[in-house]
């Protein structure tokens, strides 16, 4: 009886001893994992802070709203290269379902790869009820700027331009900590 008292006795200081190792182990790995998210959290927006102007750039461009007059198919599609390359390069701070997001805009908004060795071209119009876009471009339309356009009938209404700005906005939105149940531009 003796013995079983003074095994108890040395036990439970160790076991108090274990349980402080184990429980000081845990906190550093949360301060490690909430660091790490702080730090990829200021990452994405860092990145976003960039992208956001030039997305909005595009959303208008092919909306017709907003400044999209005074940018030149050259001007959207410099945009689209340098989001393209932003989001590509940063890739990993990014969730998969973040970035398809971003690609189906991209798609949306732009033919690619449809002929070798030819860059990009606008899924847009070139003229609407907003104006034709030679005519209404403050300087000087260059020859060729026309080519830079698709030509394949559209095939998403500007609703589903606007609904799938939203739904990008929404997810960035969300990939920074910010969960948003009101639609974009309301």
């Amino acid at each position: 009886m003796e013995i079983a008292k003074l095994i108890v006795a040395a036990l439970t200081p160790l076991s108090v001893a274990l349980i402080g190792v184990v429980l000081t182990r845990s906190m550093r790995r949360l301060e490690h994992s909430n660091w790490l998210n702080q730090k990829l959290i200021e990452k994405r927006i860092e990145v976003l802070g960039e992208a956001l102007p030039k997305l909005n750039d595009l959303y208008c461009y092919f909306s017709w709203i907003g400044t999209w007059a005074s940018l030149s198919p050259v001007d959207v599609l410099q945009r689209k290269r340098d989001l393209d390359r932003l989001f590509h390069a940063n890739r990993a701070f990014f969730t998969s379902s973040a970035f398809d997001v971003y690609g189906a805009f991209i798609d949306l908004l732009f033919e690619t790869y449809a002929q070798p060795g030819k860059g990009a071209r606008l899924r847009t119009e070139m003229t609407s009820h907003n104006g034709n876009r030679a005519d209404v471009y403050p300087k000087k339309w260059e020859e060729g700027w026309s080519e830079m356009f698709s030509g394949v009938p559209r095939t998403s209404s500007l609703l589903t331009v606007k609904k799938c700005y939203e739904g990008l906005v929404m997810t960035f939105s969300a990939e920074v900590g910010i969960e948003r149940s009101d639609a974009v531009g309301r």
